[in-house]
């Protein structure tokens, strides 16, 4: 994890995003600032427009509908005064498209470019912005586009994006502790098939399971998620889609990162991501179930690949290396 340079020149970015605002630090590892903090290491200016919050503070009533055409232009004014070289925009459903035909009028020479960490099929409404993109960003293989998108119009080059690490943030070393307070995490939201995973390990005699996010009362958030992570043995990825190529949820850079070892539903170009070395797969209930009974016995064995994930996740997915890729995609590097 060493320092990571920019080999081009320092740029002014606007990074449109949703920064939780409203949350007081309880989303602080969220996306949006994993990947302004790595452009900031990257070399880069960094300014932050959360477009939902800007969107509710602009209305005594709190309301980001009626604070939409205010948050736009609020952003046109921030293109005014910072002179971005690049607008970087993420999941910002509320910036119109027409605003971003105004933010090329004022900067002739800006680069405009999405990114989209979310499921492929809630895509459908992005096309009325790929005429003002130079380039857009996706967690999943960009060839899967072409199974959600209506119009088969041109598109602006499509890269896929990893879900990243962040060394300032994800500094939990879970490989390295004793003081474990679960055999086993899940987090993750309720539904059939994942009621039926936490039964399989729950049936585990002496099992000690920790299971998060079902109900308002029981989420996790801020320090305590990334603590409770670090302090359990194993944690569990099993996302509610598992059938586009390379696609997963977030929350499986936010274990391996702070150095659990990860039992992970295997997905479509999984082992391009983490090796079976560095991230142990399965594919049903029955596999998982004696894959958390083995692991859990073979302590040096869990610890050893633990530590190889989180090795991967700092190494190649930290946001300063994927900041900088992602500036090299847009500017042509």
């Amino acid at each position: 994890m060493g320092e990571v340079r920019s080999e081009s020149r320092p740029l002014h970015i606007l990074h449109c995003a949703y920064f939780n605002e409203d949350t007081f630090g309880r989303r602080y590892y969220f996306n949006g600032h994993r990947l302004s903090n790595g452009l900031i290491r990257a070399g880069h200016s960094v300014y932050n427009f959360s477009a939902r919050d800007v969107a509710r503070q602009s209305t005594v009533f709190r309301s980001r509908k009626f604070g939409a055409a205010k948050m736009n232009r609020r952003l046109l004014e921030v293109v005014e005064n910072y002179r971005p070289d690049l607008l970087l925009m993420g999941h910002t459903e509320m910036v119109r498209p027409e605003t971003l035909a105004r933010v090329r009028a004022i900067a002739p020479d800006i680069k405009i470019a999405m990114y989209w960490l979310d499921w492929v099929r809630n895509l459908r409404n992005i096309q009325a912005y790929f005429p003002h993109l130079d380039r857009f960003f996706i967690s999943s293989d960009p060839a899967e586009l072409d199974t959600v998108l209506y119009d088969p119009s041109p598109r602006p080059p499509a890269h896929f994006l990893a879900n990243f690490a962040d060394a300032a943030i994800d500094r939990k070393r879970g490989f390295d502790r004793c003081d474990y307070r679960y055999d086993v995490l899940f987090v993750g939201r309720p539904d059939s098939a994942r009621s039926e995973m936490i039964e399989c390990l729950e049936a585990i005699d002496g099992l000690r399971v920790g299971h998060f996010g079902y109900d308002k009362k029981n989420m996790l958030f801020g320090e305590q998620y990334l603590e409770t992570i670090a302090t359990s043995r194993i944690a569990i990825n099993y996302s509610r889609t598992n059938t586009y190529f390379y696609y997963s949820s977030d929350r499986l850079i936010h274990l391996v990162a702070n150095g659990a070892m990860v039992l992970c539903q295997r997905y479509p170009g999984a082992a391009e991501i983490f090796s079976e070395d560095e991230v142990v797969y399965f594919s049903n209930l029955t596999e998982l179930q004696s894959l958390a009974r083995h692991y859990i016995a073979n302590d040096d064995q869990r610890r050893q690949i633990a530590k190889a994930g989180w090795r991967r996740a700092h190494r190649d997915y930290d946001s300063a290396v994927i900041g900088q890729r992602m500036v090299k995609a847009i500017f042509d590097e």
